[in-house]
């Protein structure tokens, strides 16, 4: 399934919600997919939830090139907020900062009710 046909617009959010059997890397090109596919439709917000997967923790290169990756995909203009079991959240939040870098305002969470009022707050 594509990514653009995992994304559904609730109050002018898009979410996206990868399945348990993705790898690392097809979950890194289905959210580079979700990204661009809200963006060429006007979208502002992104709610990725990755609450399913089950690959291992990405190590700090990896997290690096991941957030680079997205960062070009949201051209500047997107907005995301992952949804990730706690043990994804680093507590010194690298990819949340590494992000930053990339001029991708995005954050972490480990519920959507906080993603979703950290979105509200930016939007």
């Amino acid at each position: 399934m594509a990514a653009s046909n995992r994304i559904e617009l609730v109050d002018g959010v898009g979410y996206c919600r990868l399945p348990g059997n993705l790898g690392f890397q097809q979950a890194v090109k289905a959210i580079r997919e979700a990204i661009v596919t809200a963006r060429e439709g006007g979208l502002r917000a992104l709610l990725v939830d990755i609450l399913e997967v089950r690959f291992e923790l990405p190590g700090v290169a990896e997290r690096h090139v991941m957030v680079r990756t997205w960062a070009e995909a949201a051209e500047g203009v997107l907005k995301i907020a992952m949804v990730a079991p706690p043990r994804f959240i680093d507590p010194e939040k690298f990819g949340v900062i590494a992000a930053a870098n990339f001029n991708l305002p995005g954050n972490i969470f480990s519920s959507e009710v906080e993603a979703l009022a950290w979105l509200g707050e930016t939007k």
